[in-house]
């Protein structure tokens, strides 16, 4: 079957990431969380979908384009990463299956789009942030403004340590904003990302706030607008009517 071809039927407009991520942390967690509004750009109809994924060691926040419609169906890059997640907790490792698996489909079906990728996870007392960008011209690159913090790891990849550091960014955010972290994670994380959605002009920024934390200790909790919920794919339409 040949290739779909008609790029104005894609969910996700071009350029526009239609997402909110921020994550903060200091020495004791990491805090991400995200928006879950997705917007078709045909015919404006709105639905939801968690956009943060995790398993006991991983956090993965995803921006831009999490859906792809072809001939043979919808590809749901989400739950193409859960599954490699589901199976693999190397970061290492599940970034290259990462970037291996969504190529494959890129190139299948000449996407010429991207998908973000905010890879967080805790190595040597360190939280540690990899993200990175899979264009369909088959590029992989860092997404952020990476002037902040200190590098991890350089030799292969750019790995920025978060502790006492945040970003937000995708929709209304501007040029990823960075800096020095005073002040609680979880509460500015959630908040941040509460602010971009009750502002007017970020049409694309909406639903229920999802945040995942990862402590010191190796605990990663979820909650759902402030508080503890325990969520999963399944669980997300019901959670957010």
């Amino acid at each position: 079957m040949e290739p779909f071809l008609d790029w104005s039927q894609l969910i996700f407009r071009k350029e526009k990431t239609m997402t909110r991520v921020t994550s903060a942390a200091n020495d004791e967690i990491l805090v991400v969380s995200a928006d879950s509004l997705l917007t078709n750009n045909i015919t404006n109809n709105k639905t939801y979908k968690k956009k943060i994924l995790h398993n006991k060691k991983i956090i993965i926040a995803l921006l831009g384009q999490i859906e792809l419609i072809t001939s043979n169906g919808i590809i749901e890059f989400d739950k193409v990463i859960e599954n490699i997640i589901k199976q693999e907790i190397n970061p290492y490792l599940v970034e290259n299956q990462i970037i291996q698996t969504v190529e494959k489909y890129f190139s299948k079906y000449y996407n010429k789009n991207f998908l973000q990728v905010c890879l967080f996870w805790r190595e040597n007392q360190h939280f540690l942030l990899r993200a990175f960008q899979l264009n369909g011209d088959y590029k992989i690159m860092p997404f952020l403004n990476y002037a902040f913090g200190y590098d991890y790891k350089t030799k292969d990849n750019v790995i920025k340590v978060m502790n006492h550091y945040y970003f937000d960014t995708g929709e209304g955010a501007g040029n990823h904003l960075l800096g020095f972290l005073n002040t609680n994670p979880l509460d500015f994380s959630i908040q941040t990302v509460r602010n971009a959605i009750n502002n007017t002009d970020f049409q694309t920024v909406g639903g229920d706030v999802f945040t995942v934390t990862l402590d010191k200790h190796g605990i990663i909790e979820t909650y759902v607008n402030g508080r503890k919920n325990s969520f999963n794919s399944s669980q997300l339409l019901e959670m957010i009517k």
